[in-house]
């Protein structure tokens, strides 16, 4: 209810009907993973998150509801996993290797507000004028006091699909103020998994790209030790999408036998 993503296990038994002909049933039940985990979509636009990651950044999923975020803006260093010009291309494959890589994930400075500030529905309010006119002035003040690289970064990024460009690289960016004087970091190590839901004849799959983020519990994590095991993997589990995507609801499916997806 809350935006937040978790890890469950999905039962489908098979139902025949005289009147309904054969169905499916699914049964969902939450359970306790070792891991945390981010959802995007293969741009890296942040749908949601589980809640461990919502402790580690002092971030929620609400946030993330009406703007669309790149985890690039969160996690610098992977500006070279999703960068078509860098020659240093298996750096995703390692990062998709079990275990991936170590990450290090950065909240800038007052991202909250500036997040806020640009929110879609917020700026239709303000732009109502009268007294929450107010608001669009300092909104205009918080987008002048951003550093030109970090005010446009986001930007640049969903309009090239989330591909950055040449001009940018992780040490630009994190040389900025935002960056340096951060509201929260962690680093912690991280495995991208690619997925595809709904393969049909004449539909494209839904494709998301799933961050599974170990070492989460370690606030005060110093890069030698994780307390999560790294042997627990998918298996019959999958993380539950996010608003965007129905919530749990969207593995609950009742369909006739030619139409049931493979993955399922």
């Amino acid at each position: 209810r809350n935006g937040y993503c978790f890890h469950i296990k999905l039962l489908v038994k098979q139902m025949p009907s005289l009147v309904e002909g054969i169905q499916y049933v699914g049964m969902i039940r939450p359970t306790q993973a070792d891991y945390e985990y981010i959802l995007t979509d293969m741009r890296g636009v942040i749908d949601c998150f589980s809640i461990g990651i919502s402790s580690l950044l002092n971030l929620t999923c609400n946030l993330f509801k009406d703007s669309d975020i790149n985890i690039q803006v969160l996690a610098p260093e992977l500006i070279k996993v999703f960068s078509s010009f860098d020659k240093k291309r298996p750096l995703l494959e390692k990062f998709k290797e079990p275990g991936g890589q170590k990450l290090t994930f950065i909240v800038p400075k007052d991202f909250v507000l500036h997040t806020q500030a640009e929110n879609k529905k917020n700026t239709k309010e303000f732009q109502k004028g009268g007294a929450k006119g107010k608001n669009i002035m300092s909104t205009a003040v918080m987008k002048n006091s951003r550093t030109p690289v970090y005010r446009n970064f986001n930007k640049m990024l969903n309009k090239n699909n989330g591909v950055p460009t040449r001009t940018i690289s992780p040490r630009k960016l994190t040389a900025s103020i935002e960056y340096k004087e951060y509201d929260a970091r962690a680093t912690v190590k991280c495995e991208i998994n690619d997925l595809a839901y709904g393969i049909y004849k004449d539909f494209d799959p839904l494709k998301i790209r799933v961050f599974r983020v170990s070492g989460v519990s370690m606030k005060n994590y110093n890069g030698t030790q994780f307390e999560s095991s790294e042997e627990e993997g998918m298996g019959g589990s999958h993380s539950s999408y996010g608003d965007r995507y129905g919530g749990p609801q969207a593995f609950l499916q009742m369909a006739p036998a030619p139409q049931l997806p493979q993955q399922v």
